[in-house]
């Protein structure tokens, strides 16, 4: 499972400042118009795991790629299970938090960004985002 920036626009500026993983995942969510009149600079959203670790995100839906540089995650990895029997449920925690990018100089402004959860199809493992 992963979360996907749906905004080209922020996914290419998180290229260009270079806050992306070896794979290509990104580690910070961007304002959709990042860069724009108004919009706050130097600052962007780090999303963490319940166990506080900041996680990756993925830049787009065409390429899966692989593994947590690219922003795919086990789901056992991000989640807990919470019940069992017929049906086992997970059920996982995350913070938004919005920080200043280090090396980059902070603009006051407004901050408007998304993320998609997503997940990948296996055989029996049925996930509600």
């Amino acid at each position: 499972m992963g979360f996907v920036v749906n905004q080209p626009t922020a996914v290419a500026v998180a290229r260009r400042l270079g806050i992306t993983a070896s794979a290509g995942g990104l580690s910070w969510l961007l304002d959709t118009h990042y860069s724009e009149p108004g919009v706050a600079s130097g600052v962007g959203i780090r999303i963490y795991n319940d166990a506080g670790t900041p996680i990756n995100l993925l830049p787009d839906r065409i390429r899966t790629g692989i593994g947590n540089a690219r922003g795919w995650y086990g789901y056992k990895d991000l989640t807990t299970r919470v019940s069992s029997g017929s049906v086992e449920t997970y059920s996982g925690d995350f913070t938004a938090s919005l920080e200043a990018i280090g090396g980059q100089t902070v603009t006051a402004g407004s901050v408007n960004a998304q993320l998609q959860a997503s997940r990948r199809s296996v055989s029996g493992i049925y996930v509600t985002l």
